[in-house]
């Protein structure tokens, strides 16, 4: 029966101790919002967006470096006299950036592709589209070192919005371009490489549902942007899918909106297919109110980093709001971030350390009206450090393992580690490699860190 108690014990103790997370604000006087962000090479943080705290009337696109506790390290805007926005960022292979998003043209919108270095400094601009409203939303680097980029276009197609392609080389000059779509609605949003170079893509359609809603869309094609099919998902309501990623079955996994089925308005829709675009599940988040999902990233145990926003639970008006769900969906946690006043997540992933970046923009905190919002979150639980391979620390291990009076803790790596009680609390940082004097009985985790990877073991202290 002891030994019943205290498996429970340790159970409750894996599930439910976390680690502290920082957040922070970037931005001036007025708007400034946060669309994208990525970890990088040097294990900072790079944040995509708008600002109009330094263009004086319409945003200019905006760039924000930190370091990894989220100082800021620079600071870039980019454009002219019309408005630019970037809502997406990929670090480059020099430790340069790559950014889509739109640049008003006098009349209209047009695609905006910007190279920047690793300072931020502008290498090229490129923009594409037509005599009418054209956007970028994503762009991704492809096998042959150039570039995919995803949006809408008016210009071209079968009319109303068509998803629109531009494939370009490593200089951003476009290599092909094509429009996707029927003569209604059909607007793409974000896009993966295959590993036989073809694209998926995922966006909103009303080529199916008619006029009034929409339903979720995914789109194979080819190499060369050709469409090999096309599939929609939903039901008599509006439903969107706002990015997606490749599963480790071949499917795909996609994020966006339902009011069809779920809690009330607008609840956050998670999608699950097979590589043939065939539905294998469907799962929705929210409560009354409006929520939304804005990325999905895929997660070291299988599962998926959902971020989005609330109205239905947290502080006040819109929230940040983080969901965890295992590979079939089920929710493992979810978290809300913000104030009184509205915040709104928009993208993030897991980081190296087992944490989680989220960026965003925030009206509850920061300099302005609205501010870019980035939020780190350490890891959520001892379990998910502990089984976090491939980014553990290799031949950690804590010998004897339970132990009455010491034990030693054995690596080939060199670093302190810290010591945590069952309730989280650090109660020491050790820089040898004996622990255990002076502790009382009870479970114990010990956390060896070093520049890019994390390890926890467990252990016991016995009567």
């Amino acid at each position: 029966m002891v030994k019943s108690t205290n498996l429970t014990l340790f159970i409750i103790v894996l599930f439910s101790l976390s680690w502290a997370s920082w957040e922070h604000t970037y931005g001036g006087a007025t708007t400034d919002l946060g669309y994208a962000v990525k970890q990088t090479s040097d294990g900072g943080y790079i944040v995509a967006g708008a600002s109009n705290s330094w263009s004086g009337s319409l945003a200019d696109a905006y760039l924000v470096k930190t370091d990894g506790s989220g100082n800021l390290q620079w600071q870039q805007t980019y454009g002219g006299l019309n408005g630019e926005y970037f809502y997406s960022v990929e670090q480059t292979s020099d430790s340069g950036y790559i950014m889509a998003g739109i640049t008003n043209a006098p009349f209209a919108n047009d695609v905006y592709l910007l190279r920047a270095n690793s300072n931020g400094n502008l290498v090229w601009t490129q923009t594409f589209g037509g005599s009418r409203d054209d956007r970028g939303y994503s762009a991704l680097k492809t096998f042959d070192g150039g570039y995919i980029v995803i949006g809408y276009t008016t210009s071209f197609g079968a009319g109303g919005d068509d998803a629109y392609l531009v494939k370009t080389d490593s200089g951003g000059n476009m290599v092909w371009q094509q429009a996707i779509g029927s003569n209604l609605s059909d607007r793409a949003y974000a896009i993966r490489q295959t590993q036989d170079h073809g694209y998926i893509f995922c966006g909103a359609s009303n080529a199916q549902s008619g006029f009034l809603t929409r339903d979720a869309w995914l789109v194979r094609t080819d190499s060369l942007g050709n469409k090999l099919w096309e599939k929609f998902y939903g039901g008599s309501g509006d439903e969107s899918a706002n990015a997606l990623y490749l599963t480790s079955d071949g499917g795909y996994i996609l994020v966006g909106a339902t009011t069809s089925i779920g809690a009330g308005s607008y609840d956050l829709y998670i999608i699950k297919t097979d590589a043939s675009g065939t539905l294998q599940w469907e799962k929705t988040y929210g409560g009354s109110n409006e929520e939304m999902g804005w990325s999905v990233s895929p997660t070291s145990d299988g599962g998926y980093f959902i971020v989005g926003h609330t109205a239905s639970q947290g502080a006040g008006g819109f929230d940040v709001y983080v969901l965890k769900t295992d590979a079939s969906g089920n929710l493992q946690w979810q978290e809300t971030y913000g104030g009184a006043d509205w915040d709104y997540g928009r993208l993030g992933h897991q980081t190296s350390d087992m944490g989680y970046i989220i960026a965003g923009y925030t009206m509850s905190y920061g300099a302005g009206d609205y501010d870019v919002y980035l939020i780190k979150r350490d890891p959520g639980s001892i379990k998910e450090q502990a089984t976090a391979s491939p980014y553990s620390v290799k031949n950690l291990s804590v010998q004897p393992n339970p132990f009455v009076t010491y034990t030693k803790v054995l690596t080939y790596e060199t670093s302190n580690f810290s010591v945590y009680d069952a309730t989280g609390r650090c109660i020491g940082v050790y820089s040898g490699n004996r622990i255990g004097e002076n502790l009382v009985p009870g479970i114990y985790f010990i956390k060896l860190q070093n520049y890019n990877s994390t390890a926890v073991r467990v252990v016991k202290i016995r009567n």
